[in-house]
This record gives C-alpha cells, sequence and structure tokens, in this order.
C-alpha cells in the first residue's frame, strides 16, 4: 500500500507542468500538488517531499516563492542533488526578474548555465530569461551576447521560439519598432503553434504596444490566425492609452495596477505601471504629483539598477522642474537623465538599433540638451 501511495504522489507531481499548455487545468494541479505534498509527509519521504515543494512553487505567488524558493535551494545544496538544483534554479531565474531583482536574476541564470555544462544537459531559456534581466539593468550589449547563446537549434524548437521572443523585446527596448513588431508576428504564430500560452499573452502585449507606436489599431488576427481567444492585458492597454492621448484612462489603468501587482510580488510589472503613472501625470498637466510619483519610483529603480526605466523618470522631472523654476535641480535631474541614456546607449552596438534609441523623442532631447 505504501508503495503505490508513492507511485501515486510520483505520477500527480508532474501534472503541474500541464498548466504551460493548458491554463484551465491550473486548479486541479494544484490539488493534485497538495495531495502528493500529504502523502510524502505520510510517508516521511525526504525524497518526494522536496519534489513536491520545488513543483508546488508554481502554484505560490512570487512573494511567497522567495522564503520557499531560498529554503528549497539550501536543501538542494546540501543534498547535492544536480538535477534538482538544475530545474529549480529555472524558476528562481523566473522569479528573480518577476520580482525585479535583477542582479540575483543574473546570477542564478549563470550558475544554472554553469551547472547545465557539467551535467551535459541543455539550458534551453536560461540565456534568454538572463538577457531580459540585462535589457532591465541598461546592459543591451551583454543581453545580445546572452541571446545568441539560447539553445536554438532545428532540435529545440521551443528554445528557438524563446530566443525570437527574446529578440522581439530586445528590439521594441532599443526602439527598432517596425523590426520587433514584424518579428513579434512571426513569433506569436510559432508560440501558438507550440500552444505555449505564456507566450502568447506575452507577445499579444508587446503587439499591443508595437502598434500603438505605430499609430495602429491593433492587429485584427489576435483573434484570428495568431492568437485567438487573447487580449492584451491592462498595463499593455495603459501604454496604449498613454501613446493615443487619453492619459485619464491611462492614468485609472496604470493606478489600479500598481497595488495589485505589488501585493502579488510581481515588482517588475509594479514599476512598469507607476512609470506610467507618472508619465500620464506629467501629460495631465499635473507636474507636482508627476514629479513627486517619478522620485517615489526612482528610490526603488535605483536600489534595483533599472536603469531602463530609471532615465525616464529622471527625464520627467527635469522638465516638472525646469516649469516651476528650479533650473538647478531640473539640471541635476537632465545630468542623471544624461548618464544613464549615453550608458545604455554605448551598450547597443548595431549601429542601425543604436540610432533608434537615441532618436527617441525622449532620449534625443536629453543628448542634444546636453551637447548644448
Amino acid at each position: 500500500e505504501l508503495g503505490d501511495k508513492r507511485v501515486m504522489a510520483q505520477a500527480l507531481i508532474p501534472t503541474t507542468w500541464f498548466t504551460d499548455y493548458w491554463l484551465d487545468y491550473r486548479p486541479q494541479a494544484i490539488a493534485n500538488l497538495r495531495e502528493a505534498t500529504a502523502i510524502a509527509a505520510e510517508l516521511d519521504d525526504a525524497h518526494l517531499e522536496i519534489e513536491a515543494r520545488a513543483a508546488s512553487m508554481r502554484s505560490l505567488t512570487p512573494e511567497e516563492q522567495v522564503t520557499e524558493g531560498e529554503a528549497v535551494l539550501e536543501v538542494l545544496e546540501s543534498r547535492r542533488d544536480p538535477l534538482r538544483l538544475k530545474e529549480h534554479y529555472f524558476w528562481l531565474m523566473w522569479l528573480y526578474w518577476i520580482r525585479a531583482d535583477l542582479e540575483r536574476c543574473v546570477e542564478i541564470c549563470d550558475r544554472g548555465i554553469e551547472l547545465s555544462d557539467q551535467l551535459g544537459t541543455e539550458p534551453v531559456q536560461y540565456p534568454t530569461i538572463k538577457a531580459f534581466a540585462l535589457m532591465d539593468l541598461g546592459r543591451f550589449d551583454e543581453a545580445w551576447a546572452s541571446l545568441q547563446q539560447e539553445v536554438a537549434d532545428e532540435a529545440h524548437r521551443f528554445g528557438a521560439a524563446v530566443q525570437q521572443l527574446g529578440i522581439a523585446v530586445y528590439l521594441e527596448r532599443v526602439g527598432a519598432v517596425d523590426a520587433a513588431f514584424e518579428h513579434a508576428k512571426e513569433t506569436l504564430k510559432e508560440a501558438r503553434s507550440l500552444n505555449r500560452t505564456w507566450m502568447q499573452r506575452w507577445l499579444v502585449d508587446l503587439l499591443e504596444v508595437l502598434a500603438a507606436r505605430r499609430g495602429e489599431a491593433p492587429p485584427a488576427d489576435f483573434q484570428g490566425e495568431y492568437a485567438p481567444g487573447f487580449s492584451a492585458s491592462p498595463i499593455a492597454g495603459a501604454e496604449r492609452k498613454l501613446l493615443e492621448g487619453d492619459q485619464e484612462a491611462a492614468l485609472e489603468l496604470a493606478a489600479d495596477i500598481a497595488p495589485k501587482m505589488d501585493g502579488l510580488g510581481m515588482h517588475n510589472a509594479k514599476l512598469q505601471a507607476l512609470v506610467l503613472s507618472a508619465l500620464a501625470l506629467e501629460k495631465l498637466g499635473r507636474l507636482d504629483d508627476a514629479a513627486e510619483s517619478a522620485a517615489e519610483t526612482l528610490v526603488e529603480l535605483d536600489r534595483l539598477g533599472f536603469r531602463s526605466l530609471a532615465w525616464r523618470l529622471h527625464a520627467l522631472r527635469a522638465r516638472a522642474l525646469r516649469a516651476a523654476g528650479d533650473s538647478v535641480g531640473a539640471g541635476r535631474e537632465r545630468e542623471k537623465a544624461w548618464e544613464i541614456v549615453s550608458s545604455i546607449a554605448a551598450t547597443i552596438h548595431d549601429p542601425n538599433h543604436r540610432a533608434a534609441f537615441e532618436s527617441d523623442p525622449v532620449a534625443a532631447e536629453i543628448l542634444v540638451e546636453e551637447k548644448e
């Protein structure tokens, strides 16, 4: 009977992976994990328990995953269990990126890649996740180099799709809007073919924003050829509203998103929402509120090294302080914005991509003002 229970628990644990393909299965997967955990406790099986704990991280919020994730990491390292440690590194990579703990994310990615090399296994997704964190840190040369290390040969179709997602994000971040748009559309088709729901959601959001930056409506075939049944998230919707000039709607959406993301420990998304809120406040003419909001957000962005978002808020504060007659404060903020923009630009080695980044209206203004 004990053997049957162990077999049952071992069969229940892998079902959590079905949520990668079938989101509606999530409640059943969580129930299965709870049952597996209970069986492991009943059998006093440490090996089975750590498997269930590691798998159960999928059912926790990012905030809850921090404590549990580090605890499981300590156990796996002490047990010298390299195979499970490699998989656990994978979850920590995503966790720390979601939480905007960017340097820790890069560190865990490097450790996972190194362990994969030692085991002779392929670190699919690891280099691309690392690239996402490096882009947030404003280190685009390292991000591009990491994307080239993705496992993307013919034998790894999913790895190739993940790499293409990373490239689409990279192109969007450097301001190569048209190239990013076409790249994202093609990658979305592949994500649908692979039935990766999280990739489809990400790419729908990316296309929503890119279409708005092109002055277009979202592609009609979101509901047809590319991603039927998917719609853009509120944060992508807020950015679209901001780009379309509907600042009230943008502010309402962003202000609603930020505390929700904070409560879930999804600090990366929260910070994006806070930046959108500050920008919307400025567009509404509420310059004091915008400057104050930007200052509060910059405290966290600077602590995390989130330079790819920070420069826009320094530029916002420079404009607001200049309008308020504080030329000294405006100059200080403009100098900070210039330092970040110029240092990020220096990491973009492709001349066309660098030109796209430097032609961003705000970046261009910062660079011209500093030359003057």
